[in-house]
């Protein structure tokens, strides 16, 4: 019976190496005069406390000035975003460091950083300078947190096709000594 052991194998090996990130998709009303936006990042596991987050570069406007967000990082209970020259300050006032700096934090209602599939409810606050003019906004919106589709490495395939090949001529050679 050799051949329940291998068929157990493969199912091991294939779902050991599927893979899933958390994907983050928020949605920040407007507010004074920053315009509704929204942006997304994906992460390998839930964001935890301290983790620098890895996301594609978005922008913030008013309308006339516009600030590009290019760092992030999580601090319990919130999301924080700045520009490039901005401070990132634990979840208190993001400082803008230079003329055309600014970034936001926003906070996750109930305390804590999503740690579980769902919809999450935030407010914040952002800072914005340009051309020094100073401008503070209270935000407020929405982070829907949910798990992608599992999908096998590449690796995984060939596993599974070289345990099939190899089940294939074991269960021959099984029918052919029968046969003798």
């Amino acid at each position: 019976m050799k051949i329940v052991p291998l068929s157990a194998l493969i199912f091991i090996a294939l779902v050991s190496t599927a893979r899933g990130d958390v994907l983050y998709q928020f949605d920040v009303n407007g507010a004074d005069s920053i315009q509704p936006f929204s942006f997304s990042f994906t992460s390998p596991t839930f964001a935890v406390d301290g983790a620098s987050l890895t996301f594609t570069p978005f922008t913030v406007t008013d309308g006339t000035n516009s600030w590009t967000m290019t760092q992030g990082r999580a601090v319990a209970p919130c999301f924080e975003f700045g520009t490039s020259g901005a401070s990132l300050v634990n979840c208190g006032f993001v400082l803008p460091d230079s003329s055309s700096e600014g970034g936001f934090n926003l906070n996750i209602l109930g305390g804590a950083l999503p740690s579980a599939t769902g919809s999450y409810f935030f407010d914040g606050e952002g800072t914005f300078l340009s051309k020094g003019d100073l401008t503070f906004v209270i935000l407020n919106g929405n982070v829907t947190v949910s798990d992608t589709s599992a999908t096998p490495e590449p690796s995984s395939t060939a596993f599974f096709s070289i345990a099939a090949a190899a089940a294939a001529i074991t269960l021959r050679r099984r029918c052919f000594s029968l046969e003798l």
